[in-house]
């Protein structure tokens, strides 16, 4: 019964237990459980499971020890290796599906590219429609900074028009206008006074094309003039930007200051939409 003293001793270590603790736990003196483990005194059947429970284990942990582990065969082995290696391939396909399934919709090329994205892609639709109410807004020559962000249009859908730019080129007045659109996977809007298309049936050559119609109208101090089209820029990806002479050519005099008034008309409504797929 040398082992089972051994086992005592092993197992009280093992939980932090001093011998006066766990003798406290059995109701017995110190000296008994000093006996037990230098093999003095042999605990009977009663006493060896009372120590059991007060250290947690079966009573034949503390008469034959602690049972070696088990040993892992190889067909368990074999089935750890094949289960890890299915789950590892599932983990691998869903990763693909997902991944497939963000560009095959859509989301990642739009999130990235926006319009230029949708317009190259042949699962997106375009179609341009003109406006037909003019817009205005105010600049200040004598100012020309203070007139940056100044609002041509604005809908609920998320679509502005502000003024960028304002200065003079070449003794004349150019004024510049950045178009924002509003875009998901599904499809998107700008308005603007120019667009872009692709040529012919090609998913990466496009045009630039100014709005049919486009024009802008100039007036200062009672007077007014027909603008011209100075410059259409391609899309980006959530808009494009497209200029004005204020004044046409060869005009005398032209104002150096005083609020302008500029009216355009002709502004565009560019549309793109996704066909429908079963995965959206």
């Amino acid at each position: 019964m040398a082992s089972v003293a051994k086992h005592i001793r092993k197992l009280r270590l093992e939980r932090g237990l001093t011998q006066e603790e766990l003798a406290e736990r059995l109701h017995v003196t110190r000296q008994a459980v000093s006996n037990w483990e230098r093999s003095a005194a042999q605990p009977d059947l009663d006493t060896l499971q009372a120590i059991a429970a007060a250290l947690g284990v079966e009573v034949t942990e503390v008469i034959y020890g602690a049972p070696p582990p088990t040993a892992v065969t190889g067909a368990v082995r074999r089935r750890w290796l094949i289960t890890g290696a299915l789950a590892v391939l599932g983990a691998a396909v869903l990763i693909y599906l997902v991944y497939l399934l963000a560009f095959s919709n859509g989301a990642i090329g739009t999130r990235r590219d926006g319009f230029r994205y949708q317009l190259g892609d042949g699962a997106y639709r375009t179609a341009v429609y003109t406006l037909t109410d003019p817009r205005t807004v105010e600049v200040e020559l004598s100012d020309p900074s203070s007139s940056i962000g100044s609002v041509l249009y604005q809908d609920d859908k998320g679509c502005t028009i502000t003024v960028s730019g304002l200065e003079q080129l070449n003794g004349r007045w150019v004024v510049t206008f950045q178009a924002e659109g509003a875009l998901s996977r599904l499809g998107g809007r700008l308005v603007s006074g120019c667009y872009e298309e692709r040529s012919g049936d090609s998913l990466s050559s496009f045009r630039v094309e100014a709005a049919d119609g486009l024009s802008l109208t100039t007036a200062v101090g009672g007077q007014s003039w027909a603008g011209e089209l100075a410059d259409t820029q391609p899309l980006e990806r959530t808009g494009n930007a497209f200029s004005f002479y204020l004044l046409p050519s060869g005009l005398e005099d032209e104002p150096e200051s005083g609020t302008a008034s500029l009216t355009v008309e002709g502004l565009i409504d560019f549309r793109t939409w996704r066909n429908w797929r079963f995965w959206g």
